[in-house]
């Protein structure tokens, strides 16, 4: 079976109002489905704008091809610790 994406995440955080406001800034409006990185400096751009927002980065971009040919990601925390990324793959 091939899958494509995620249907939905399910998080439960200690404030509703900083994670709905850190997940808004990194993926855009929350309930409608977001277009991933089309490139890898659009991951390295990512980087930038997480920091900028205070941010925990837990792994700077870099290419993982233990995940995959040409897969290119950051890896961060949100609020709650939980660990997120944004990944490119041609």
């Amino acid at each position: 079976m091939t899958r494509s994406g995620a249907h939905h995440v399910d998080l439960t955080v200690r404030n509703a109002h900083a994670s709905r406001a850190f997940h808004e800034s990194v993926l855009g409006f929350i309930g409608y489905r977001v277009a991933g990185p089309e490139s890898r400096a659009d991951v390295d751009a990512m980087r930038a704008h997480l920091l900028k927002i205070g941010a925990t980065i837990l792994d700077a971009p870099a290419e993982h091809p233990q995940y995959g040919e040409g897969y290119h990601a950051v890896f961060f925390a949100d609020p709650d610790s939980l660990k997120l990324e944004s990944v490119f793959k041609p």
